[in-house]
C-alpha cells in the first residue's frame, strides 16, 4: 500500500503516473472481457489479467527491439546491427528486466525511447504532419510512464547539430522553416501529458500535484547526486553488474567523431540522463538486477555500441573484443540465473556478499546472508534482536524541564533531534531510547513513542509504538520505557532523526529524560 496516497477527499491515487496504465490498457480490456466470459473474478488479478499483462509486456519488448533495429540500420549494416542487438539482450541487465521482471515500466520506456529516436530520424528526413504528431505523442507517452525521462526530449531538438554554433540554425529551423510542424509536436505532446493532469484534477481537485507527498524521504536532490554509487556501487552499480556498457559509452564519443551530422549533443543527453537518475535519493531504485533505470536509455547506447564495433579495425582488436563480449555474456546470464534463484539479492547487495557468492549456484548460507545490507522492512517487525553483532557508538542523555508533563494541552514532548552523522558512518545503525517517567503503568497507556527522519520539516521513515507493542520494554521498577528504532535510509546528511512521545490518549504523565544510545555493526 506504500504506492498509494490517501487524499483528504477520501480518494486514493497511485504515486506513479498514468502512462503504464495507458499503454497497457488494450491488454487489460481484453483480459476483462476474457474474465467475464470465462467466469473468472474480474478483479485485475485473476488468470486472464496475469496472462494478458505478460503478453502485453512481451509485445512491447519485441516492439522495442524492432524499433531499435530500425534505428541501428540507419547507421550500420545488418551484421553490426545483429551483433549490437545480441550484446544488448544477452550481455546486459536488459535480459532480466524484459524477460523476468514482467510489467516493468522500463520495458515500456525502452520501447518508446527506441521509437522516439526512430521518429526523430524520420522527422529530420521528412518533417511531415504525420511525423510531427507521432513524435509529439511519443514524447508525451514517455513522460507519462516516467516523467524524469522527459529529459530525452533533448534528442529530437538537438539532432543533427554538429557544433555548438549549429544551435542557432536548429532554432531557426524549428521556429521558422518548420514552425507549424514544431507547434504540432508540442500540441501532441501536451495533449498526451494533459491526460495525467485531467486524472489528477478529477481525483484530487488539482491539475498538478506532488505524487510523492506522503514520503519526504524520496525526491530529487539536484546538488547531491549519487553518480559514483549509481555507476560503481556493489549494491546497484550499473558498470559493476553490466560492465559491457562501458564500451557503449565510449562508442558515443566515437559517434561524435565519425558521424558528420551529429556532434556532442547525443553524448550530453546521455550524461544529463545519468545525472537525473543519480539525483534520485533512493538511487538503487528498489528491487532489480543492477541499475534498472539505465535500461530506459539503452536504445541510445545501442548506437554507441555500433560505433564502437565499427571502430574495431584490426583482426586482433576484434578477437579481443569478441573474447570480452563472450566473457561478459557468460557473466550476465550466470548472474541473471543467480538472481532468479535468490543467490544474488535484488536490493541489499554489497561487496562482501557479492564476492562470497561469486560463481555460487547453491542458496546462500546464514553466514553469507549476514553479510547483506540489513532489510529495513523486515527489521521493523523483528526489532533489534541480534545485539551481539553490534557495538555502542553513541550515548547522550537529554533531560526535560523539571516536572514536565504530557497532558491534554501539551501532547508532544519537546523534539529530540539526533544527527545521523554524529551517531555512525555505517550503512545503518540502531537507536535505543530509554525514556524515564514518573507515574503509573496506567498513565503510560495511550502514549506513542516515535522516531522519524526529518527533511525540510517533513517526516519520513516514521515509527510509532505504544507500551503494548512487543518491541517496547517497560521496567516499572526503574520507571523506564525502552524504545528501539532502526535508522531509515537518510535522504540528506542534514536530516536529523527526531525522537519524541505523543500523548494520543489517556492520563497525563511526567517525563523526566531520555537516554539515546546508538549501535553500529562491529
Amino acid at each position: 500500500m506504500y504506492q498509494f496516497i490517501s487524499l483528504e477527499n477520501g480518494n486514493f491515487i497511485s504515486k506513479y503516473t498514468i502512462g503504464w496504465s495507458l499503454v497497457m490498457s488494450p491488454f487489460y480490456f481484453i483480459a476483462d472481457i476474457w474474465a467475464r466470459i470465462g467466469n473468472y473474478p474480474h478483479d485485475g488479478f485473476s488468470w486472464p489479467y496475469q496472462c494478458m499483462m505478460a503478453i502485453g509486456s512481451s509485445f512491447y519488448t519485441l516492439l522495442g527491439l524492432v524499433f531499435t533495429r530500425k534505428v541501428l540500420l540507419h547507421f550500420f549494416n545488418d551484421k553490426i546491427t545483429a551483433i549490437v542487438l545480441l550484446l544488448l539482450v544477452f550481455c546486459t541487465n536488459y535480459f532480466l528486466i524484459q524477460f523476468i521482471s514482467l510489467g516493468s515500466s522500463h520495458t515500456l520506456e525502452f520501447c518508446f525511447i527506441a521509437l522516439l529516436i526512430w521518429l526523430t530520424i524520420r522527422f529530420h528526413e521528412q518533417a511531415t504532419t504525420k511525423n510531427a504528431i507521432a513524435l509529439g505523442i511519443c514524447i508525451g507517452i514517455i513522460g507519462l510512464i516516467r516523467p524524469p525521462d522527459l529529459i530525452l526530449i533533448l534528442l529530437p531538438f538537438s539532432w543533427s547539430i554538429r557544433k555548438w554554433g549549429g544551435l542557432k540554425g536548429k532554432i531557426q529551423y524549428f521556429l521558422q522553416s518548420e514552425r507549424k510542424k514544431t507547434v504540432l509536436v508540442f500540441i501532441s505532446m501536451i495533449a498526451i501529458l494533459s491526460i495525467q493532469s485531467i486524472f489528477w484534477k478529477i481525483t484530487t481537485g488539482h491539475f498538478i500535484i506532488n505524487s510523492y507527498m506522503n514520503n519526504a524521504g524520496e525526491g530529487f536532490d539536484w546538488f547531491t547526486p549519487y553518480t559514483l554509487d549509481v555507476l560503481f556501487s556493489f549494491r546497484k552499480g550499473w558498470l559493476i553488474y553490466t560492465p559491457i556498457m562501458l564500451f557503449a559509452v565510449i562508442g558515443l564519443f566515437i559517434w561524435k567523431k565519425r558521424d558528420s551530422t551529429n556532434g556532442i549533443f547525443p553524448v550530453l543527453t546521455f550524461f544529463i540522463f545519468l545525472y537525473v537518475v543519480s539525483c534520485w535519493t533512493t538511487w538503487w531504485y528498489a528491487a532489480s538486477f543492477g541499475q534498472r533505470s539505465m535500461v530506459d536509455v539503452y536504445p541510445l547506447l545501442a548506437i554507441g555500441f555500433g560505433f564502437f564495433i565499427l571502430n574495431l579495425k584490426s583482426k586482433r582488436t576484434k578477437v579481443i573484443f569478441t573474447g570480452i563480449a563472450i566473457l561478459f555474456m557468460t557473466l550476465n546470464l550466470f548472474q541473471t540465473y543467480q538472481v532468479s534463484k535468490g543467490v544474488l539479492h535484488t536490493s541489499l547487495m554489497n561487496k562482501e556478499y557479492y564476492f562470497s557468492t561469486f560463481g555460487q549456484l547453491t542458496p546462500p548460507t546464514e553466514a553469507q546472508k549476514d553479510l547483506l545490507l540489513i532489510d529495513k522492512g523486515v527489521a521493523y517487525f523483528e526489532g533489534f534482536h541480534n545485539k551481539d553483532k553490534y557495538k555502542i557508538c553513541f550515548s547522550k542523555n537529554y533531560p526535560f524541564p523539571k516536572k514536565f508533563e504530557l497532558n491534554d494541552v501539551i501532547i508532544y514532548t519537546p523534539s529530540i533531534n539526533v544527527m545521523p552523522s554524529s551517531v555512525s558512518q555505517k550503512d545503518h545503525f540502531w537507536l535505543r531510547c530509554t525514556w524515564k517517567y514518573d507515574g503509573t503503568t496506567e498513565q503510560l497507556n495511550g502514549k506513542i513513542f516515535t522516531a522519524s527522519a526529518m527533511h525540510h520539516n517533513q517526516g519520513y521513515g516514521w515509527v510509532g509504538r505504544d507500551i503494548n507493542d512487543s518491541l517496547v520494554h517497560v521496567d516499572t521498577l526503574k520507571k523506564t520505557v525502552v524504545f528501539e528504532n532502526l535508522c531509515p535510509d537518510i535522504r540528506s546528511t542534514s536530516d536529523p532523526i527526531r525522537l519524541g512521545i505523543w500523548k494520543q490518549a489517556g492520563l497525563p504523565i511526567q517525563i523526566k529524560s531520555v537516554l539515546v544510545e546508538g549501535f553500529e555493526r562491529k
